[in-house]
């Protein structure tokens, strides 16, 4: 995805050795704060709202389309895509169990499962790494969109997970 982006912005012979270093500076400080953020989000606590916990995984998910048909896939290679979505969502809505909600001057708070935060950082590393190690083999390209749409697909199962607890959260009290 990053990949694709660039090779827009820089034309078809792109390659990272013609990038100004400054760019991929820029970029890994933009991808290491998103990160940074998403942890400390998790550990201390996110004000809830269903709109802030469906937004992220919405945006996920075209971004994984995107990037998808970046890479002019095949039928397989979409259908493969969708049902790691799937297979990612129903997982997701079975480890999401470390969620806890908590109150905080008045608003409700939410941490994530810490098991899931820690699956999506390791895989978002790993397709960074792999789509800037190996930038034009379409072969892990399409490995790349698959973590991805497994990872999505986790994200969104939790967001469904998070929504139906808060709403024992709320009877409860």
């Amino acid at each position: 995805m990053i990949y694709a982006l660039l090779a827009a912005n820089y034309g078809a012979g792109f390659s990272l050795s013609g990038v100004p270093q400054g760019d991929i500076g820029v970029i890994l400080v933009v991808i290491a704060l998103m990160a940074t953020l998403r942890i400390y989000r998790g550990v201390r606590g996110a004000r809830f709202s269903r709109g802030r916990v469906y937004r992220l995984p919405a945006i996920y998910l075209v971004l994984t389309i995107l990037s998808l048909f970046a890479l002019n896939p095949s039928y397989l290679n979409v259908i493969v895509v969708l049902v790691s979505i799937i297979a990612g969502y129903m997982i997701g809505l079975r480890l999401a169990a470390g969620l806890q909600f908590f109150e905080r001057n008045d608003t409700t708070y939410y941490k994530r499962s810490p098991f899931i935060m820690i699956v999506w950082l390791v895989s978002f590393m790993a397709r960074l790494g792999i789509e800037f190690l190996y930038p034009t083999n379409l072969v892990l390209g399409i490995v790349v969109e698959v973590v991805l749409a497994g990872t999505t697909g986790l994200v969104l199962g939790e967001a469904t997970h998070i929504i139906k607890g808060y709403g024992r959260y709320k009877n409860a009290s």
